[in-house]
């Protein structure tokens, strides 16, 4: 991993303030699709009920890959090849390629994120009551890894998406 891959890593999970701004930053440049979508694959990650996660793997695929979504992910094919299937059957690793594409495009993202933009999204956070959809998601995103990590009772893991692009996914 990168030090831009590890310092984005550590912002997701220990900087609320940090992330919410990087998430306006994205949304300024039409990105912030992609930020959704990974914390989205990193729930259904976490999800340990077979059918909540069917749901859930339904629920991203229509948002993110189905033509004409409002969310819709343009990605390459060999991204995608195979995506729905793998949603269908319930496959652990089914978003593998697509979230390390995008968890890519975000990286990219975050290497360009100007300083100053930071400090004038952190003053407008301070003053803001209600957080939005992805603020919630990134919250949850936030609460879920420090949990495990305290469950485990080591450091949070420096871990990041790694499956290699060409194998196919595993069967759940």
């Amino acid at each position: 991993p990168s030090t831009s891959d590890t310092a984005l890593l550590k912002m997701l999970q220990n900087d609320f303030i940090e992330s919410c701004s990087f998430a306006s930053y994205l949304k300024s440049k039409l990105q912030e699709n992609y930020l959704e979508f990974w914390l989205r694959a990193e729930e259904y990650k976490a999800e340990e009920s077979p059918d909540a996660r069917q749901q859930l793997g339904s629920s991203i695929f229509k948002d993110f890959f189905v033509d004409k979504s409002p969310k819709f992910l343009n990605m390459e094919e060999i991204f995608t090849i195979g995506l729905e299937q793998a949603v269908q059957q319930n496959m652990d690793s089914c978003f593998s390629k697509t979230q390390m594409a995008a968890w890519k495009t975000l990286v990219q993202s975050y290497i360009s994120y100007p300083v100053k933009f930071k400090r004038t999204e952190e003053k407008k956070k301070s003053k803001k009551k209600t957080l939005s959809p992805l603020e919630l998601m990134i919250e949850r995103y936030m609460e879920r890894t420090q949990s495990v990590a305290e469950e485990l009772k080591t450091p949070r893991p420096e871990s990041f998406p790694t499956a290699d692009l060409t194998e196919e996914p595993k069967e759940s």
